[in-house]
């Protein structure tokens, strides 16, 4: 049983003790019983932002399996794992490896392990790339445990992705699209962002073989960690609205709002209910430094499936409804827009992938949208909302249940 006896850290600084379940399988716990509460201050901030003082063992499974679920996912349409990466069998191999990360400094040891984090963090270690050769080259080989000790396990999201060793210029991480307009949504979105000054993602076409792929540099680094909104919230009903403001002080509180509204407009001109927002912090003192370069509009622009259109729906709607209240608190430069859609079109003339149509559809759709924001500009501050619940905002952007509306 000593060797089912986990540490949870944030770097070298203990966390919390816990117990894994022996022989656990998807409809049981995979984590058995917390011991002993070290240091919840430096828990991650999913489980510091719940209501009440205490971590509880919901809580912490919840984090846990939440932390792979998403590439275990994806690892189970590649036909050389689909056999042999079962539920069990890759939450195994989390376990093995630490759950190591690249968006964040929290690691899993046994307890009668001496390693420290700058033996094992990915920051400063090599990784095998295996892992995601198999995403990226099509590869039809299996894997040891080993070739898969990589921070692709911990990644986020249901996109083919992967990451790659950097060196000191810092990692990178390769975006596999389904079709290469994913690619160019992403590269038109960050012009817009360049013209309104907002802090972002740079992206870049590049290849691996001969599959196109989109790459951009990690923005974590030794010294900072990223948490999304979404899964700060992932159980709203057990977050505490107030954890946030009261942790970050009003005035910054209300600066990372605002940049929110920002983003939560562009977002609407061009269509993107899917935007990924969350916070950095430091390591060292746990400051909450702001909103993380914003990214993830390779579904922007009308594209998609029907589902992602109808998913999108939910988030757009909010704010179109409520637009008077977004252009206000914004603050944005309304004369900016004009160079919007000039730079959209710079954009997506080098791309290959538009149907017939297509892309005069979409600058027809965007500058709907922009009038529509113009309008809401023109009413007079009097008549919008002036107390806006920070609940709906909060929920807005990190609930995932509302990014999800009925669809199933």
């Amino acid at each position: 049983m000593a060797d089912n006896n986990y540490v949870l850290l944030n770097k070298d600084v203990p966390v919390l003790n816990f117990t894994f379940a022996e022989n656990p399988n998807i409809h049981t716990p995979l984590i058995r019983n917390i011991n002993e509460v070290y240091n919840l201050h430096y828990a991650p901030l999913p489980l510091a932002a719940r209501r009440g003082d205490k971590t509880g063992l919901f809580d912490l499974n919840y984090w846990w399996v939440q932390r792979g679920m998403a590439c275990f996912l994806r690892s189970r349409s590649i036909s050389a794992l689909e056999n042999t990466v079962n539920y069990e069998r890759y939450y195994g191999i989390m376990r093995q490896s630490g759950g190591r990360s690249l968006n964040d400094h929290y690691w899993i040891k046994q307890e009668k392990d001496s390693r420290t984090y700058a033996e094992v963090n990915f920051f400063d270690n090599p990784f095998p790339e295996d892992f995601g050769d198999l995403f990226l080259l099509k590869e039809d080989r299996c894997l040891s445990p080993e070739q898969m000790f990589t921070p692709d396990l911990t990644l986020a999201g249901h996109s083919f992705k992967t990451w790659k060793n950097g060196g000191k210029g810092g990692h990178f991480l390769c975006r596999i699209p389904v079709r290469e307009r994913e690619i160019y949504n992403d590269l038109a979105a960050a012009e817009i962002f360049k013209i309104f000054g907002i802090d972002h993602v740079e992206y870049l076409p590049g290849t691996v073989g001969k599959m196109p792929v989109s790459v951009s540099k990690n923005f974590v680094s030794k010294d900072t960690e990223y948490c999304s909104f979404r899964s700060l919230a992932n159980g709203i009903r057990y977050f505490d609205t107030g954890y946030l403001p009261k942790l970050l002080g009003s005035e910054k509180h209300e600066k990372i709002l605002q940049d929110a509204y920002k983003i939560a407009l562009i977002a609407y001109a061009v269509n993107n209910g899917d935007v990924e927002l969350g916070i950095l912090r430091r390591t060292d003192t746990l400051e909450i430094t702001g909103l993380a370069p914003v990214f993830d509009f390779a579904d922007a622009f009308w594209y998609g499936s029907v589902k992602e259109v109808q998913l999108h729906t939910t988030i757009l709607q909010e704010i179109g409804d409520n637009l008077p209240y977004y252009v206000h608190a914004a603050g944005l430069d309304m004369t900016l827009w004009d160079g919007v859609i000039p730079a959209v079109q710079k954009v997506f003339d080098l791309c290959d992938d538009f149907r017939p149509g297509e892309a005069d559809h979409i600058y027809q759709q965007m500058a709907l949208r922009i009038a529509a924001l113009r309008q809401a500009a023109a009413k007079p501050v009097g008549t919008v909302r002036k107390n806006w619940p920070l609940e709906e905002m909060w929920t807005l952007w990190m609930n995932h249940k509302s990014f999800e509306g009925n669809v199933e």
